[in-house]
């Protein structure tokens, strides 16, 4: 078992160094392919980097690697040592391939605006993998992570924001609005496909699963699937028949896997699946509710604290169990005195049998109320002796004494 969780492990580091890796490429070459040749400038450090390079020729990589000695002190401290190595991965990967890919002396599109477009796609799914994975090529990318860490932010919209100023500051430089609007053209782009890329591996379904088979279809969700289930009952109006519905919340890419698991099992099944906005909980992302604290209130609008609130809950519990026991004692039948009803049971047992025998009834001076006429019972006629102990039996059995004091 240990050898098997290492083996796992290991495989998830070798997948997020390959994931990282072809991030880092994808991006290089939308700079160096698409936008350089153009002149244009992108978002973030890479576009502060390019104005650099348009104006001195140095070459971007080197000026990326001096900006971000210090980005990577801030990422440790604010981030963790976790994401500063792969941090300082990020900038070196990212250093070598910009150094590697050549950039054309000729645009590879000659049309400047298919070149931001093409630039965006494949910089923005380069992003994306590498984010997915906690890495970070250092600029623009530490203030997305810091700001998704605390605050439940689109990626692409922190990048729209921040980017935004770099390429309207690239004016000063160029003095053209068109080379101006070509960056925006770019950096729109890309944060779109970060938006699509990252939002559509996060992207959840939730699920209505209407089938005989409840059973077994929710223990395969739980044991197979590792999903949560909870069931509803219902009604199918149509037969009229009482069952159980399946609800559950699971990963987009996991609904394939799951619809086969329900089709084996019940091939008539009805499902009902809806996507939804945002999952969040365990096996899902985190609650994130920004950097201030929520402040708790009681009715009167007074703030608590949460141990006050969990002392209001626990008090509130125990109230109730206390109702529910009031309440079931309550119910419960008064108990009966059984010396005293069982003497009067066994006299009326007999008169009933002197009757049954074409007896005369005989009066006990000790009785103050006769039980017959408490119980309200009509007066029994003759009926034949091998009857007797048939009617005795029954009259026992159908009755329920009160408490009669002697």
């Amino acid at each position: 078992m240990v050898m098997s969780e290492r083996t796992t492990k290991a495989w998830v580091k070798v997948q997020d160094v390959f994931w990282i890796t072809f991030g880092l490429l994808l991006y290089a070459c939308a700079w160096n392919i698409f936008v350089l040749p153009h002149g244009f400038v992108g978002g973030g450090l890479g576009g502060i980097c390019a104005m650099i390079y348009y104006l001195t020729g140095i070459k971007i990589y080197i000026t990326y690697v001096g900006f971000n000695v210090f980005l990577c002190a801030v990422a440790l401290m604010i981030l963790g040592k976790d994401f500063s190595i792969k941090t300082v991965f990020g900038i070196l990967g990212l250093t070598v391939f910009l150094a590697l890919v050549p950039t054309p002396p000729e645009p590879v599109i000659s049309d400047k605006l298919l070149s931001g477009i093409m630039g965006g796609i494949i910089g923005g799914t380069g992003v994306a993998f590498y984010l997915l994975r906690g890495a970070s090529t250092g600029g623009s990318d530490i203030i997305v992570m810091i700001a998704s860490k605390y605050k439940n932010l689109s990626w692409g919209r922190v990048y729209l924001i921040f980017d935004s100023c770099v390429i309207a500051s690239s004016y000063l430089m160029s003095h053209s609005i068109e080379t101006v609007a070509y960056g925006f053209v770019f950096m729109g782009v890309q944060a779109y496909a970060i938006d699509m890329v990252s939002n559509g591996r996060r992207q959840s379904v939730q699920m209505f699963i209407f089938t005989s088979k409840y059973r077994e279809i929710a223990d395969q969700i739980i044991h197979r699937h590792h999903r949560g289930a909870t069931l509803f009952e219902s009604i199918g109006w149509y037969t009229k028949q009482h069952r159980k519905t399946i609800f559950l919340v699971a990963k987009k890419r996991e609904s394939q896997a799951i619809f086969k698991t329900v089709k084996a099992i019940d091939p008539h099944a009805f499902i009902a699946v809806s996507n939804v906005m945002s999952v969040f909980g365990i096996g899902f992302d985190a609650i994130k509710a920004g950097f201030s604290k929520a402040e708790l209130k009681d009715e009167n609008g007074n703030v608590i604290s949460p141990e006050t609130l969990d002392k209001m809950a626990a008090d509130d519990q125990k109230a109730a169990d206390n109702q529910k026991a009031l309440e079931a004692s309550a119910s419960e039948p008064l108990p009966i005195e059984k010396s005293a009803d069982s003497e009067i049971l066994a006299d009326e047992i007999s008169e009933l049998q002197r009757i049954a025998e074409g007896k005369g009834a005989q009066y006990d001076p000790n009785w103050q109320t006769p039980i017959s006429e408490l119980l309200e019972i009509p007066e029994m006629p003759l009926i034949p002796k091998d009857m007797h102990q048939h009617a005795v039996d029954e009259y026992v059995s159908s009755t329920t004494l009160p408490k009669v004091d002697r």
